[in-house]
């Protein structure tokens, strides 16, 4: 996978010029990822900071990270609006680096290839930042599984588009839910939905699971419509093939909650695939569009 990063500089002297590393921000816009990070022990800037402008490092980081914060809200609550996907982008990052030029400044954005974001960060920082320790859980989002489900699609050539509609809404009886990803053809063939067994609050994603589960257990019975983002709506099978890519707990840390969830998505007969499995999930959406005779463009 690409992303983009850019070193945080603290300069106390713009004028003199000299600066050490303190941060990085990377993210990409395929990815559905975005993270900052900063030095957990500041003392290096601290030396080199002779004027008294350290705070500025923190403020800058603290608004970068509550941008993040809800763009992410936004993603997960199905938001796609333009104003939402551009608010944290490549494009934000290039521009944010163009602007800052003060006692904070923002690397020239340059592109790294990685197979997840939190290899990427750690690749920079072990190159540019010295002094780091983070205890940030970047997988208590679900961003990153939505991330690989993506990828996935894309290697059997289902995109967005014709055959792969994203944060759509399924509609069943009184009942709805958003919904991260379907594949089309003229009617729902696959439904896939993202969790993060590893977020902070586990009884409220136990919730969330249910209140999910609830609309799809009514699927199950009744059928439903899809309605994609572009206003349009499907109609959905009981039948249909429903898959739950999850990011698993961590390990020692595991709670009743991941048991407890397993079993919902079992009671809805949904299949559930780890993150790092999600290739399963792109290959039964392809035979079930090879069966249909869909062909998928190169």
């Amino acid at each position: 996978m690409r992303y983009l990063y850019s070193i945080i500089r603290f300069v106390p002297d713009p004028a003199r010029g000299e600066f050490i590393n303190v941060g990085v921000i990377a993210g990409g816009d395929k990815a559905y990822e975005w993270t900052v990070r900063i030095v957990d022990n500041p003392s290096r800037a601290m030396r080199l900071d002779d004027r008294g402008a350290s705070p500025s490092i923190w403020s800058f980081v603290s608004e970068v990270q509550g941008q993040i914060d809800e763009w992410e809200s936004s993603l997960e609550a199905g938001s796609t609006t333009s104003r939402t996907m551009n608010s944290v982008s490549e494009q934000w990052l290039d521009k944010m680096a163009s602007r800052m030029r003060h006692v904070i400044q923002l690397s020239r954005p340059a592109p790294i290839v990685a197979d997840s974001l939190s290899e990427a960060v750690e690749f920079v920082y072990n190159t540019f930042i010295v002094d780091l320790k983070t205890d940030r859980n970047p997988l208590a989002s679900k961003l990153p599984a939505m991330s690989a489900v993506k990828s996935a699609y894309a290697s059997e050539r289902i995109r967005p588009g014709k055959h792969l509609a994203e944060h759509s809404t399924v509609e069943s009886q009184s009942f709805d839910t958003r919904l991260d990803f379907a594949v089309l053809n003229g009617r729902a063939v696959q439904l896939t939905q993202t969790w993060s067994m590893q977020r902070r609050d586990q009884r409220e994603l136990l919730e969330d699971i249910k209140a999910w589960a609830w609309t799809i257990r009514q699927l199950r019975e009744h059928g439903g419509n899809l309605r994609i983002p572009s206003g349009h709506s499907v109609s959905i099978r009981p039948d249909v093939d429903i898959e739950v890519v999850y990011i698993p707990q961590e390990p020692g840390k595991e709670t009743k909650t991941f048991d407890e969830a397993m079993h919902t998505f079992s009671v809805v007969r949904a299949n559930t695939v780890p993150m790092n499995e999600a290739r399963q999930v792109s290959h039964r959406a392809k035979q079930l569009l090879i069966a249909a005779n869909v062909m998928l463009d190169i």
